[in-house]
């Protein structure tokens, strides 16, 4: 059983996921694929498109973007179900 300060920290890492995650989110599914940044899954199929002068199609980047959404509102789910599930019993200070 986790204790108060435990589930807390938690429910903190959990959020601090889950923006990130919607920040990523944001990212594929509103920047080009020709202009995502060079660290991030899909850039050698860029430079692949390029190469050849085909257009890249963009399912490959948007179904990245919906995945990268719900693992958020996962994250984000499972940190409002910890800090549910561990509120103390009285309303007393939780520290």
């Amino acid at each position: 059983m986790l204790s108060r300060r435990g589930a807390v920290a938690i429910a903190v890492v959990l959020v601090v996921i889950g923006v990130a995650l919607v920040a990523v989110a944001i990212v594929y599914l509103v920047i080009p694929a020709t202009h995502l940044p060079s660290f991030w899954p899909g850039h050698e199929a860029v430079r692949h498109a390029k190469r050849t002068g085909r257009a890249l199609p963009s399912n490959a980047h948007t179904s990245r973007g919906i995945l990268a959404f719900i693992v958020a509102l996962g994250a984000i789910a499972a940190a409002w179900w910890i800090a549910v599930r561990y509120q103390p019993a009285d309303n007393a200070s939780p520290f």
